[in-house]
């Protein structure tokens, strides 16, 4: 910003999440937490003496569908962050938009380890991941499902999506870690 915003001007929070579509449960239980969220702090004096207005776009879980949704939050409704998306091809296909428009993200559910890779210093700096991505999650669980389960094989059903791909090419690697 080049001024200050006066106290008591909203700030605009974008929420990209599915809504309808085969993810629609995971858009579902986002909005109802974030609204809580937001009611909450609305009624405790915002931030800073501002209120939080909350601006929903659906990005089915689909990337084309997820350009069109964060286009909308920036240019119609004029955010100042966004909220999500929580499918991580489209935090990967709508990465590029926060970072030409300096729109800040918050990914707060999307798992791909291609999105750390592409954010932060020398990447996409106006994206930011708050959860443990894939990498991260699934050492833990190969090592309690060997060590604790004697589990010898495994068989993976994921969607041909970043979100599967990401976790295949994990547990390949844990696979042969594990034998």
């Amino acid at each position: 910003y080049t001024t200050i915003p006066k106290e008591g001007t909203p700030i605009k929070i974008g929420c990209s999440h599915p809504l309808t579509g085969y993810a629609m449960l995971l858009g579902e239980f986002c909005r109802k937490g974030v609204e809580l969220a937001v009611e909450e702090i609305n009624e405790n004096g915002g931030i800073l003496g501002r209120p939080i207005e909350l601006y929903w776009a659906d990005d089915k879980c689909n990337p084309p569908d997820g350009v069109t949704a964060i286009n909308k939050l920036i240019t119609v409704d004029q955010v100042d962050a966004i909220l999500g998306p929580q499918c991580s091809s489209v935090v990967l296909a709508t990465m590029p938009i926060v970072k030409e428009e300096e729109i800040p993200m918050v990914i707060f559910c999307a798992t791909s380890p291609l999105i750390t890779e592409q954010s932060g210093v020398g990447g996409n700096e106006w994206t930011f991941r708050i959860n443990p991505h894939d990498g991260l999650m699934g050492p833990p669980l190969a090592k309690v499902l060997k060590e604790q389960f004697n589990v010898s094989s495994m068989c993976m059903f994921v969607l041909n999506n970043d979100w599967g791909r990401g976790n295949v090419m994990v547990w390949e690697d844990l696979a042969q870690q594990y034998n």
